[in-house]
């Protein structure tokens, strides 16, 4: 709870972007180094057989790491991430292999048109080189079924060690099928790698929340969305004379419930909502809003 406080905090402060219905959502806090996840798995594809703790290992930060000298092992929030060293590549004989180290996540539900996957991710040093690949199955949580690529992310010499980086990949071409994502650790044979670490996972539909201005408003008040009609985005604003809970729901002609675009506290203050309908057939929709004791509903009218 305390991660997700924290990350949801500086998210807001730094990028005023709101997660939504997070399909996976994973810091890394609740694991130790003897567990992954719930669901989550780790490979080694090759005939060598290097020490478990060489692979994706989920430690505290400050401790050291195995094949380093002088590094501790590093987090994007919180106290803990999930992260290889470059010796995985070693067998505990004392052979050499070129590593292919795999960490894939549980299954995410049903993804949707919008949703993405993003995630903190640090590698390389001052000299050496690192690299993962970024892979999506639709078949299972198997190293042989990761056939689809989403990206290739490479640290070069230079690097500095332990700066975290945010990536984001869209999904909308996987709508309608469950899904692993799996992170591929296979280092350059002519440099020898550092260690790579990967924290704040998170695949799902992602909204823009903005505050406006700095006036705090003297009453609740949820405005009509513009333009209306929309195709396929639209913008509505609220006011929060004091912090509340905020629950905004999107429902469709029949009352039916078709997207929670905030679950949320919110401080005292104005706020923009903007909201992309792509996933959704022309019609007209409502949209309410809960914060406190405060109830309103609006009528939105989407035209493809």
């Amino acid at each position: 709870m305390k991660k997700f406080f924290l990350s949801t905090l500086l998210l807001i402060l730094l990028t005023s972007i709101t997660y939504t219905q997070p399909k996976l959502l994973e810091g890394f806090e609740t694991a130790d180094s003897n567990n992954l996840p719930a669901g989550w798995a780790k490979w080694i594809v090759g005939n060598y057989y290097p020490d478990p703790y060489w692979n994706w290992t989920v430690r505290d930060s400050g401790l050291p790491l195995p094949g380093l000298q002088n590094a501790t092992s590093k987090s994007h929030t919180g106290l803990k991430s999930c992260g290889v060293s470059w010796w995985v590549g070693n067998d505990t004989g004392g052979t050499a292999y070129v590593p292919e180290a795999w960490l894939i996540t549980k299954r995410i539900p049903q993804l949707a048109a919008g949703d993405v996957l993003k995630f903190w991710a640090s590698g390389g040093s001052a000299n050496y080189l690192d690299s993962i690949q970024v892979f999506i199955s639709t078949i299972d949580s198997t190293p042989s079924s990761m056939i689809f690529k989403l990206a290739s992310i490479i640290w070069p010499v230079g690097t500095t060690y332990g700066v975290f980086t945010e990536y984001t990949y869209d999904l909308s071409t996987y709508a309608g099928f469950e899904a692993w994502i799996g992170f591929r650790y296979n280092t350059d044979i002519t440099q020898d790698g550092f260690f790579v670490f990967v924290d704040d996972v998170f695949v799902g539909s992602v909204i823009g929340i903005k505050p406006v201005g700095s006036n705090i408003p003297n009453k609740f008040e949820l405005r009509q969305n513009y333009p209306n009609p929309f195709n396929p985005k639209t913008v509505f604003e609220f006011d929060l004379p004091k912090g509340e809970n905020v629950n905004i729901v999107i429902y469709n002609m029949l009352g039916q419930e078709v997207k929670t675009l905030l679950n949320e506290f919110k401080s005292a203050g104005t706020y923009k909502v903007d909201f992309d309908a792509s996933a959704l057939a022309s019609g007209t929709y409502y949209y309410r809003i809960i914060a406190g004791d405060f109830v309103d509903t609006k009528k939105m009218v989407l035209v493809k």
